[in-house]
């Protein structure tokens, strides 16, 4: 399958890794169904398939994650291990893929929030960082900066009603950078505001890291907002048509 992949040659690639993952269930193989499902993920993603990719590629994972948790509470960590956690990156940077290639917004949006606050409550920091850092870059890559303001809203939305302050104000960092660099000062501001107030009660280096460097780029925004108090408001700095919403 993989060989005809190389080539281009997708609905044989198909053919190979659907009898592949028939056996693998027949066998019970979980390795091998889980590539098989992600192989075919990927072939769907490419012909377009946003639909048939997700289904596969949520099954691919589902799985993963069931055999990442299967050891026993305490026991050390093998090569299995590895290639699990190895995977599973994979799969997050494919279903991130799958979900920004939707073009239902509503839907997609809804469905990466859920599985970035299912990452975080795996207190997968890894997994969570990747796919968040995959979303900024393609929102910064296409330009959409009133969608990545949408989602950025509705994801902090979100984590602080689950409780997942440290995320929570994470997001209000990207949010108020995003608002910062379209001329949005006390938009920013108060984002930035917002994400140090979640971290008041939180412990830990990270969390005083965090907290920090909101204090700090809010104190580096205090010219820019005397200069839009005297212009009247954000929107006089924005521009016609620049609105994030």
């Amino acid at each position: 399958g993989r060989a005809f992949s190389a080539k281009g040659l997708a609905k044989r690639a198909h053919s190979c890794f659907n009898n592949s993952a028939v056996i693998a269930k027949k066998i019970f193989d979980a390795d091998y169904l889980i590539s098989s499902l992600e192989e075919l993920g990927r072939i769907a993603l490419a012909a377009g398939e946003t639909a048939q990719a997700k289904r596969l590629l949520k099954e691919a994972f589902a799985m993963n994650e069931g055999l990442l948790t299967s050891r026993r509470p305490g026991s050390p960590r093998d090569d299995a291990d590895a290639v699990y956690e190895r995977r599973k990156d994979t799969l997050v940077d494919l279903m991130i893929s799958t979900y920004l290639d939707d073009p239902n917004v509503a839907v997609s949006e809804k469905e990466m929030a859920e599985f970035l606050a299912h990452l975080h409550r795996r207190r997968d920091a890894k997994g969570l960082a990747s796919a968040l850092g995959k979303i900024g870059t393609y929102f910064r890559v296409r330009g959409e900066h009133a969608r990545a303001a949408r989602f950025f809203e509705s994801v902090s939305t979100v984590f602080e009603r689950a409780g997942m302050a440290v995320v929570a104000a994470e997001v209000a960092e990207i949010l108020g950078d995003l608002y910062r660099d379209r001329g949005l000062p006390r938009k920013a501001f108060n984002r930035y505001w917002r994400g140090a107030t979640l971290l008041e009660d939180t412990t830990g280096d990270h969390e005083a890291e965090l907290r920090r460097t909101l204090k700090d780029r809010m104190d580096a925004l205090k010219p820019a907002l005397s200069a839009a108090q005297r212009a009247g408001d954000d929107a006089v700095l924005a521009g016609p048509g620049n609105s994030p919403r």
